[in-house]
């Protein structure tokens, strides 16, 4: 279990970029932060003095803007690394009885607003959630495999998949994948 588990973080890894792009026979395998041509904003991190929900809220409205100046309507997923779990559940505004996360919900066309464990920092991908856009080749799900050595005696196990995530742009070059990040 605890090694599918990790193969499993292996795969999620390869789709966000937190590992290093991957060729082989001619082509490379990017993920969502690393992705040659991915749109990208600059955002401001919840830890500087001039940082408000309001201001999170607006960002992300022009990351929604950046994807539809690309012909990418949504629906949206946001995916936000885990510096952001201690913002998202704070009240929205001083006299608000939503949170962040609900308030960024209520904008039109977001799916919802994951956390990724392998996201770091202060990250955000807005993902519009197409096949035109983004999708797993599954080559073989998470399997294992059993075998006997040393006379039967001894049994051996390996847990493998072949998980590739296909990001894709349209026949003009424009991707529905805004990468947000903090400057510097």
């Amino acid at each position: 279990e605890l090694a599918a588990m990790k193969v499993a973080e292996e795969a999620e890894k390869l789709a966000i970029g937190s590992l290093p792009s991957y060729t082989f026979g001619g082509g490379t395998i990017y993920g969502l932060t690393n992705m040659v041509g991915r749109l990208t904003k600059t955002i401001t991190a919840p830890t500087d003095s001039g940082w408000t929900p309001e201001v999170f809220v607006d960002e992300v409205l022009d990351m929604i803007q950046l994807s539809v100046n690309a012909y990418h309507y949504g629906p949206w997923m946001l995916y936000v690394g885990t510096g952001w779990s201690k913002y998202m559940g704070q009240d929205f505004k001083a006299a608000s009885d939503i949170t962040l996360r609900e308030r960024i919900l209520k904008l039109e066309g977001i799916q919802d607003v994951q956390t990724l464990d392998h996201l770091t920092g202060f990250q955000v991908c807005l993902v519009q959630m197409t096949s035109d856009v983004i999708r797993e080749v599954v080559g073989m799900d998470i399997t294992t495999v059993q075998w006997p050595s040393k006379g039967g005696m001894q049994l051996n196990y390996k847990v493998m998949a072949i998980l590739v995530p296909q990001l894709r742009k349209d026949f003009n070059g424009k991707t529905g994948i805004v990468h947000g990040n903090v400057a510097g």
